[in-house]
């Protein structure tokens, strides 16, 4: 699901919950795109995932992105599967320590479309553009690509 069906939606990104730690990859990667004025919502997931599932289906998204680390792989294979459910229209995108070492398994385990390796905020930005754009996102450097059983290194 490579395509978006509101391409004048946020982006949104899904953090885990503050706690004793600011979550900083999520700080910059909102940092960036505040700074290129692109539209993004930053929501945490410490509300009942039902009611996280129905926020995000109502913001109506470019895309979705979720990201942390490798052990919360799991977590994010069931948001993903509840997001199929409830009928999402736009591609998830996953990035951060549990994408960069192993992107192809990171993405397939998930059931994510895209996986953004290393450093993610210019790499986003670029997805977000072409996916408002409807260009082709394989030509941006940096994602692993899921199609069906295939991944698509970039």
């Amino acid at each position: 699901m490579l395509k978006t069906n509101n391409r004048s939606g946020p982006i949104v990104l899904v953090s885990a919950p503050m706690g004793a730690n600011f979550p900083f990859s999520f700080g910059y990667l909102a940092a960036y795109l505040k700074q290129q004025n692109e539209n993004f919502i930053l929501l945490f997931r410490d509300i009942p995932e039902k009611y996280l599932i129905q926020k995000i289906i109502e913001l109506k998204p470019l895309l979705v992105g979720f990201g942390n680390l490798y052990p919360e792989l799991p977590v994010f294979k069931n948001y993903i599967e509840l997001l199929n459910q409830a009928g999402r229209d736009f591609p998830v995108v996953i990035g951060g320590q549990m994408v960069s070492p192993v992107p192809e398994f990171a993405v397939n385990l998930t059931g994510a479309d895209i996986g953004v390796i290393g450093e993610g905020e210019i790499t986003l930005f670029k997805l977000a553009q072409a996916l408002r754009q409807g260009k082709d996102v394989s030509e941006i450097k940096g994602l692993v690509i899921r199609q069906g059983n295939e991944t698509i290194l970039t």
